[in-house]
């Protein structure tokens, strides 16, 4: 239930046009919890009510089927759990100078419209199933600062073409590329 404020009264969730948004009140930053538009294409701010917005909260877009296309601000760091998990998402772009350092398990996870995807060059980390069942992703850029790749990051990825991984990857977790009969 949310006040005139539009805050939740409950957890102090912030929300406009649909995108709610978690305020950290130890970095005074905010983070996106979640989204109940009916846009079809969204674009993650870097700043809301004069604070950064630094992540993508776990879940925030799980499941929502209204989202095609997402356009990441540079300011997010983080993506969290399953943020965009089971969406509907055919694109999803980051800003150029995207400052993101972890793509967090299992964001991407049964996202089957997504094709296509940068990772951009701050990225450290793909965790644990963040683009597993990505069943029609063909093609995936990873960047030279890539450390490191989750178990079963990318299986399932059956229609995955073409995919280099960087010399600066250290680990690459357990059958992340199980299912990706096509890849070369």
């Amino acid at each position: 239930i949310y006040n005139a404020e539009n805050t939740c009264i409950s957890c102090g969730h912030y929300k406009d046009k649909g995108m709610a948004f978690a305020f950290n009140t130890h970095t005074s930053t905010y983070s996106v919890a979640g989204y109940t538009g009916s846009e079809s294409e969204i674009i993650i701010p870097s700043v809301y009510n004069g604070f950064p917005v630094v992540s993508i909260g776990d879940h925030a877009f799980e499941g929502n089927k209204n989202i095609v296309s997402v356009c990441i601000s540079e300011g997010i760091i983080e993506l969290g759990i399953r943020a965009f998990s089971c969406s509907s998402i055919e694109t999803d772009s980051f800003a150029e100078n995207s400052r993101l350092v972890l793509v967090g398990g299992y964001s991407f996870e049964n996202c089957t419209a997504l094709t296509n995807i940068t990772i951009p060059s701050s990225v450290q980390r793909i965790d644990t199933r963040a683009f597993n069942n990505c069943s029609s992703l063909k093609t995936v850029v990873l960047p030279s600062t890539l450390l490191q790749i989750g178990n079963y990051a990318f299986s399932g990825c059956g229609n995955l073409l073409k995919l280099s991984i960087p010399a600066s990857v250290m680990s690459i977790g357990a059958e992340a590329f199980t299912g990706c009969v096509n890849l070369i």
